[in-house]
């Protein structure tokens, strides 16, 4: 699942969901670049301000995944979806990994609440994209013993290098990054643990 063949049209008829996930965070920053665009509106209303959501603005634990203010983060986002997203939906079923994504975005998205100050500012996907790495490196371990080297060896490369390029960009959301990748390898070990089935590994 690590190597992609399909063109475009195949990718958005094979795994909807996550071509969903990669265009609407393209849409939003194609958006925010349009001089005719209400830019402030649009990132007051939709950005991870932990003061906002203590004073009851809960909808910002969610609306933050889909932003984007950089196009670095935004293609390395998009790229691990891409890359990670199809064996995820393929595994989970489109329904549990929409739910999924969105459920390893809030955790992130909840942690820096908790942890990060009230006038902390973040927008990324990056807590639901390290999610699906989580899912991913889950199903390693439960494969451990019949997937092939070469293809281990790939899986380590992408893991190990997703942290490396995170630790050397500015302003890091490391709460949303860390807390995503724990409920992701969570939900990982639990579905793969009860069906091994699902998560085989090719």
């Amino acid at each position: 699942m690590l190597v992609r063949v399909e063109n475009i049209s195949s990718f958005f008829k094979w795994f909807p969901a996550s071509a969903f996930f990669i265009s609407l965070q393209i849409f939003f920053y194609i958006i925010l670049q349009l001089p005719i665009t209400p830019h402030d509106m649009i990132i007051e209303k939709m950005a991870g301000i932990n003061l906002y959501i203590g004073k009851g603005e809960y909808w910002r634990l969610l609306t933050p995944i889909f932003l984007h203010t950089n196009i670095f983060h935004l293609l390395f986002n998009s790229l691990s979806i891409f890359i990670f997203g199809p064996f995820a939906e393929k595994a989970l079923g489109k329904f549990k990994f929409v739910l999924c994504f969105l459920v390893c975005g809030f955790s992130g998205n909840a942690a820096t609440f908790l942890i990060m100050p009230a006038s902390y500012f973040h927008a990324g996907s990056s807590g639901a994209v390290f999610g699906l790495t989580g899912i991913y490196l889950a199903a390693v371990f439960i494969q451990k013993n019949i997937i092939s080297f070469r293809l281990k060896e790939i899986i380590i490369t992408l893991i190990t290098i997703a942290p490396a390029i995170i630790i050397f960009q500015s302003h890091i959301n490391m709460a949303a990054h860390v807390f995503g990748f724990l409920t992701g390898f969570a939900i990982g070990w639990i579905i793969g643990s009860r069906d091994p089935s699902k998560f085989i590994l090719t």
